[in-house]
């Protein structure tokens, strides 16, 4: 599980439940709602999750010159080491939006590029979001938002993959899964199409 647009809306709810079913995720945050909410900023770290930089301000990435976007992440990064001591070091663009020659800027900042494979679409259908969340396969990325999903929704989820013997996990534990069992049999898909580099 990802979740964009952190650590607002619904943040603490989701927290509560990852951590009730020992679930893991990425949290791709906002500079500006992780200076607002420095509490849950930090309990995202410290809960076993990965935090991820999600822009300063939401902009739409593609309207943004080169300079604009060194801000935007530097903005965040800086926010988000100051309160959890973490420096982000994956990133994943607005609505997913971004240009070949961006993608070539976030690389030389040493950042890695993260999008998804299943889009709960949990912004249009809080109850869709459920039945697309249960077509999850094992290596695949699901975007969800904390501004979006609800308690109930990501404990009605967690609670699918259990039964059907899922795991939530970090970004870098499934890289790593997906290394080590590469030829194996829980044939992960590859990453490199979600990476993006």
């Amino acid at each position: 599980m990802t979740f964009d647009d952190c650590p607002a809306g619904n943040i603490e709810d989701i927290l509560d439940i990852l951590k009730k079913y020992d679930m893991r995720a990425t949290f791709f945050v906002i500079g500006e709602f992780a200076a607002t909410f420095p509490g849950a900023t930090k309990r995202i770290v410290e809960e076993g999750h990965t935090i991820a930089n999600h822009t300063f301000d939401h902009k739409i990435f593609i309207n943004l010159t080169n300079d604009e976007i060194i801000k935007q992440i530097k903005s965040t990064e800086k926010v988000v080491y100051d309160i959890t001591g973490r420096k982000t070091t994956m990133f994943r663009p607005p609505t997913g939006e971004i240009l070949s020659y961006q993608k070539s800027l976030i690389y030389a900042m040493n950042y890695q590029i993260v999008m998804w494979s299943v889009d709960s679409n949990d912004y249009i259908s809080v109850e869709n979001s459920i039945e697309l969340a249960k077509t999850a396969q094992p290596g695949d990325i699901i975007l969800f938002h904390t501004r979006s999903s609800t308690k109930e929704t990501i404990e009605e989820i967690c609670k699918y993959y259990i039964e059907h013997n899922l795991k939530s996990v970090t970004i870098e534990e499934l890289a790593a899964l997906a290394e080590i069992e590469k030829n194996g049999v829980m044939q992960l898909i590859d990453l490199n199409f979600m990476f993006e580099q």
